[in-house]
C-alpha cells in the first residue's frame, strides 16, 4: 500500500475515534482498510464502481458516505437534501465530509433545516478554517504550480438538539511523509471532540 494510505490508517488507529469519514478512497486500498481496521469499525463503502469513492468507519452508530458534487446550485441544491434527510430520523445526526462547498454555497442552503456548524460552534479559529489549502500543502503543487487557493470543503454539521455538544476542532495530517515528501492527502484530516449529553 502506499505510505500516504499507510498514514491515513496509522493515524486512525492512533487516535481511535468514535467516526471516521475518508474521502477519494480507491479500489486497491479497501482490503487493507477491511483487514487493519474491520475489527474494530463496521465500514460502509460508496460507490465502489466509481475511480475513488468515500468510506465511512463507525463504532456503534448507523450512517452512510455521501458525496457533494456538480457546480454551485448543484453543491446547494445536494446538501439541502443531505440537510433533510438530517431532519428525517432521530433528533440528532452528523454529516461530515468533503462538500466542495464555497462559503458563499454553504450560505445560500435552506433556512428550514438549521444545523450547527462544528468548526464556527468550536470558535472559528483562523489556524484551523482552510482543508484545503494549496498554500501550505504542496501534493498538487506539481500539477498546479501557481495554485494557492484556500478553502473550507470539508465540514461537519451537527443536529444535536443539545444531546451532542462540539468541544473541539482540528486539522490532522499536516506532517509530510519523509518517505515520499507528500502529505497523506491534498486535504487536512479534520478531528472533532464531543460531549454526549
Amino acid at each position: 500500500i502506499s505510505e500516504r494510505f499507510r498514514a491515513v490508517i496509522n493515524e486512525i488507529k492512533q487516535r481511535s475515534p468514535t467516526v471516521v469519514m475518508l474521502q477519494e478512497v480507491i479500489e486497491q486500498h479497501v482490503s487493507v482498510l477491511m483487514d487493519c481496521l474491520s475489527r474494530s469499525y463496521r465500514v460502509f463503502l460508496g460507490d465502489t464502481q466509481a475511480p475513488y469513492f468515500n468510506v465511512l468507519l463507525m463504532l456503534s452508530t448507523e450512517g452512510s458516505p455521501v458525496e457533494l458534487m456538480g457546480g454551485g446550485k448543484e453543491r446547494v441544491s445536494q446538501l439541502d437534501q443531505v440537510l433533510q434527510r438530517m431532519y428525517s430520523g432521530s433528533s440528532c445526526a452528523l454529516f461530515g465530509g468533503d462538500t466542495n462547498l464555497r462559503d458563499k454555497e454553504y450560505a445560500q442552503r435552506s433556512p428550514k433545516y438549521p444545523v450547527q456548524d462544528v468548526w464556527e460552534v468550536c470558535g472559528e479559529a483562523p489556524a484551523t478554517r482552510y482543508t484545503w489549502d494549496m498554500s501550505q500543502n504542496t501534493n498538487l503543487r506539481e500539477s498546479a504550480p501557481s495554485n494557492k487557493a484556500r478553502l473550507r470543503f470539508d465540514r461537519l454539521l451537527l443536529r444535536g438538539e443539545d444531546k451532542i455538544v462540539p468541544v473541539s476542532f482540528e486539522l490532522i495530517g499536516k506532517e509530510k511523509l519523509l518517505s515520499c515528501d507528500m502529505f497523506p492527502s491534498d486535504h487536512w484530516g479534520v478531528l472533532a471532540t464531543f460531549q454526549i449529553n
